[in-house]
C-alpha cells in the first residue's frame, strides 16, 4: 500500500509502489514491515515514508537500487514507461537452459542364429548411437538422428580406432547428410562416450558432458557402473 493512498490523492504510480514492495518480498522471501507489530504500525511507518527493515538484507547493490526507486516518494516516482527504460531492466540475462545429458544403457538381444549379443545404446536428445562390444582395429556403429526435413534416419559406419576421430566422423556426417553444423559436437560426443566405455585409456577430443547410465536391469546396470569406473573422463562425466 502506497502511502498515498492514505490522502486519497492517488494515481496509477501506486501499481509501481506495489511492484516493488512484490519484488522485494520475492527477493528477501520475507514480508515487508513483518518488523512491525500490527496494522497501526506497518500503517505509521507506510505514511511517513519509512522503507521496510527487511529492504537492508537485500545483498545485490543493483537490485536494491531498482526496488528503490519503485519504492520512492509519488512526487520522485517514476512511471512504467520510464521505468523500463531503466538498466536494470535493459540488461539481456537469459536463464542458461542446462544441456542434455548423455544416456547410456546396455542392450542385449537374440541374434537369429540364436546367439546372444550386447551392444551399448547412447542417445542425447533425438540423437542415439548404437554399436557393438568387440574392438579389433575397428568397432560398427549406427546412427539415428533427424534429418533437417524432420524425418529420422539411420546411418551405420565403422570406426578406425587408430585412423578416426569422433570429429572427422561427425563432420562427414555433417557434410553428408546436410545436417546443421551444431549436430556435429552431439554426434561427436555420443561417439566419444561410446569409445571410452570400450576403452578406458581412450582420449577424447571433445568434452564429452554429463552421463547418465539408464538399467535395462540390474545386471547391465552394473556392468555399465563398472566400465565407467574404469575411466576417469566418465565418472567425471557421471558425477558432474
Amino acid at each position: 500500500m502506497a502511502p498515498e493512498l492514505f490522502t486519497g490523492n492517488y494515481n496509477e504510480l501506486v501499481d509501481i509502489y506495489s511492484f516493488g514492495m512484490c519484488m522485494l518480498e520475492m527477493v528477501t522471501c520475507e514480508y515487508p514491515y513483518s518488523e512491525c507489530e500490527g496494522k497501526p504500525w506497518i500503517y505509521k511507518k507506510i505514511s511517513e515514508g519509512i522503507k521496510p527493515a527487511v529492504l537492508s538484507k537485500v545483498e545485490d547493490a543493483e537490485v536494491r537500487g531498482f526496488i528503490e526507486i519503485c519504492l520512492a516518494p509519488a512526487a520522485e516516482r517514476l512511471c512504467a514507461s520510464e521505468l523500463l527504460k531503466n538498466c536494470f531492466l535493459q540488461k539481456d540475462k537469459p536463464i542458461p537452459i542446462p544441456a542434455p545429458p548423455i544416456s547410456v544403457s546396455l542392450v542385449l538381444s537374440v541374434t537369429k542364429d540364436g546367439r546372444q549379443s550386447a551392444n551399448f545404446m547412447l542417445w542425447k536428445g533425438e540423437f542415439s548411437l548404437k554399436g557393438d562390444m568387440h574392438v579389433t582395429d575397428h568397432v560398427n556403429l549406427s546412427l539415428r538422428f533427424p534429418d533437417p526435413s524432420g524425418c529420422f534416419k539411420n546411418a551405420e559406419f565403422p570406426f578406425d580406432v587408430d585412423q578416426d576421430t569422433s570429429l572427422s566422423v561427425a563432420l562427414e556426417m555433417v557434410d553428408t547428410f546436410g545436417l546443421p553444423q551444431g549436430n556435429m559436437q552431439i554426434i561427436a560426443q555420443l561417439i566419444e562416450v561410446f569409445l571410452l566405455i570400450l576403452i578406458p585409456e581412450w582420449v577424447p577430443c571433445v568434452a564429452v558432458g554429463r552421463v547418465v547410465v539408464v538399467p535395462e536391469s540390474a545386471n547391465s546396470h552394473s556392468y555399465i557402473s563398472k566400465r565407467i569406473m574404469n575411466c576417469r573422463q566418465l565418472r567425471l562425466a557421471v558425477l558432474g
